[in-house]
């Protein structure tokens, strides 16, 4: 996606968060857990493909297991 365009981009990204935001309506409704699943993994090519436009922190928490700031 190197070589796209801002408008492909941005259509790209439209149309992941879009179907990313029906499955989550559909897994909230139904409990369906292909909703689920496929919510999650657009949530995650959704994040990627804004991480490699935006640098995006990451939380200045602890981690929950071993106490580590993430």
């Amino acid at each position: 996606m190197a070589h796209q365009s801002v408008q492909q981009k941005y259509e790209t990204l439209v149309d992941k968060v879009r179907r990313m935001r029906k499955h989550q309506i559909n897994w909230f409704n139904l409990r369906v857990s292909d909703d689920l699943r496929a919510a999650k993994k657009l949530e995650r090519e959704v994040d990627a493909l804004l991480s490699q436009e935006i640098p995006i922190q990451k939380p200045n928490q602890t981690d929950l297991f071993n106490g580590n700031r993430s």
